[in-house]
């Protein structure tokens, strides 16, 4: 006699194929916090100070927030870009390397404007706190290591006026990938110079507030995995000429595993067979000698053929 247990067990699955895509994003919140006017929110203005100022070695730094939320949850990202427009440059220019850190802290993109921002409300960030008169940054302007990461996300030199991309990297992929997984530890990139001593590398780069041409964008490419195929179960059980027959239903690619036990939830299960229906689902039939006793079955997917 055989006994049919419904436990079902699986294998480790990697995907056969998968469906690539493309999604593009704005800011969803932006401004800057600058040194030279430390106390002033720029949250509204359409155009940010980035770099330092010819006169002094005041900074000013970029704080950009985007929410790809909207990605499939369980896209697997694979190339990310960054796209900011620089609007203007000292009159006295020097192009220098910017780069792009993960923020580690939340902060308030504000609602002020003017070339030289306006005075900080209640929650709003500037060059001493990421939101004023709650909370402020570690070090003014930010300290790495704990209001942002120390790592560099990415990198682009930054010259004269038009628009510069932000290439993709390990590590600019790693934080879209954390985004995805776990929004509430989206608090964006922070942007800065590379060596904020050079004097004359202050620009002004585009807001999420200027023209739709030249606002911030960032690029993400992804690929989804395929569903897993439906869980495997016997669908068949019948005695014929001496022998077991166990039938199921085969998905194609997928490496399915007929096993057995000697008593229902003690013992290792012993492989059986391995049934493999390539290119097109089929209904699957194994059989097993009639002649012995007490024996369990489970059918389980253990891979997929390549």
């Amino acid at each position: 006699m055989r006994c049919l247990p419904t436990l079902l067990a699986f294998g480790t699955l990697v995907p056969l194929a998968v469906v690539a895509d493309t999604a593009q994003f704005k800011p969803v919140a932006d401004t800057a916090i600058f040194q030279q006017e430390a106390p002033n929110n720029f949250g509204r203005q359409n155009s940010l100070p980035l770099g330092t100022v010819a006169n002094q070695t005041a900074s000013g730094r970029l704080l950009l927030r985007f929410d790809v939320s909207s990605l499939p949850f369980n896209a697997v990202i694979t190339n990310v870009s960054l796209r900011i427009t620089v609007l203007k440059q000292a009159q006295t220019p020097k192009a220098e390397s910017v780069e792009a850190h993960r923020l580690l802290q939340p902060w308030g993109e504000g609602t002020k404007t003017g070339q030289l921002g306006a005075l900080a409300s209640a929650g709003e960030a500037d060059w001493t706190d990421r939101l004023k008169g709650q909370a402020a940054w570690a070090m003014a302007g930010g300290q790495a290591g704990t209001d942002f990461a120390t790592a560099v996300s990415t990198s682009a030199g930054l010259g004269g006026p038009g628009n510069y991309t932000f290439l993709s990297t390990a590590t600019l992929v790693a934080d879209v990938q954390a985004w995805l997984q776990n929004p509430a530890g989206n608090f964006g990139w922070l942007l800065l110079n590379a060596n904020e001593s050079v004097r004359s590398s202050a620009k002004r780069v585009a807001s999420r507030e200027a023209a739709a041409t030249q606002q911030p964008l960032l690029t993400v490419s992804y690929s989804v995995p395929p569903p897993p195929p439906p869980a495997p179960q016997f669908t068949q059980v019948a005695l014929k000429s001496g022998l077991l027959e166990l039938g199921f239903h085969a998905e194609a690619d997928y490496i399915y595993t007929v096993s057995f036990r000697e008593a229902v939830n003690v013992g290792v299960w012993q492989p059986l067979t391995n049934v493999v229906s390539r290119f097109q689902p089929a209904d699957a039939v194994v059989t097993d000698p009639a002649n012995q006793t007490g024996r369990f079955y489970q059918v389980s997917i253990t891979g997929q053929v390549d």
